[in-house]
């Protein structure tokens, strides 16, 4: 079955206030916006690069 599926390439989650202060918090100790650090989060898990 092929997939036909279009992507536009955002999505929208919702974590908890705790997660989402933490992740806050390292994105701004690691001087990246808060996009690139989910981005690289979810390109480790999935073992794929952009």
């Amino acid at each position: 079955m092929k997939n036909t599926m279009e992507f536009k390439g955002s999505f929208n989650v919702r974590v908890g206030r705790d997660l989402h202060r933490h992740t806050r918090s390292k994105q701004r100790g690691a001087r990246v916006s808060l996009n690139s650090l989910i981005v690289a989060a979810l390109e480790k898990e999935t073992h794929h690069a952009a």
